[in-house]
């Protein structure tokens, strides 16, 4: 086999590691991206359960808000944090 043949073979193994490398760059940069920021309960992150509690105040309703106070108390620091922030 000549050097002509051997290039021929390598360079779609280099586009495919390539592609490969790339595919699993976005895939990382997409679950980066998509992550909750800051800490969750729940399913609801800090700042929807602040917003919950905000207006439930404006509504006069007590038994959603005692669920936000449970939440940040599951928090924790990390829900601290949120408030000081």
């Amino acid at each position: 086999m000549n050097e002509n043949q051997s290039n021929l073979r390598t360079k779609p193994r280099r586009k495919v590691i390539l592609y490969a490398c790339l595919c699993a760059a976005f895939a990382l940069l997409v679950y980066f991206v998509s992550r909750p920021k800051g800490p969750t309960y729940q399913g609801k992150t800090a700042e929807e359960w602040f917003e919950a509690a905000a207006s439930d105040v404006y509504r006069f309703s007590v038994k959603p808000q005692n669920r936000a106070v449970e939440a940040f108390k599951q928090f924790g620091d990390s829900g601290a944090e949120f408030l000081y922030s």
